[in-house]
């Protein structure tokens, strides 16, 4: 499960024990498990995708000095946050 369906899980759970007391506690969890067995109307298989930041790293050579003074080149990675997932925002115009 998701966090998010976890933690909507865990909150209604919580309304309802808070509602209708400790004696309703096996009703509710077989209320629970009902709603979240059944798919979200909004669900489409061929449309879900993974969304989200990733880092992207890439390796570019920095200038250094080495304990005597002297300049050497190495190795560093550089990495951002880059948005993996589809275009937020107006699509691109297309310049003629």
């Amino acid at each position: 499960m998701r966090l998010m369906t976890k933690t909507l899980a865990a909150t209604l759970m919580a309304a309802l024990l808070g509602v209708a007391g400790v004696a309703a506690a096996p009703a509710a969890q077989a209320a629970m498990a009902n709603v979240l067995a059944l798919p979200a109307a909004t669900s489409d298989a061929g449309a879900a995708q993974e969304v989200r930041y990733v880092n992207r790293c890439r390796r570019v050579m920095v200038t250094r000095r080495d304990r005597y003074g002297r300049q050497v080149r190495v190795p560093r990675e550089v990495c951002q946050r880059v948005w993996v997932g589809p275009r937020r925002g107006p699509p691109p115009r297309h310049r003629s």
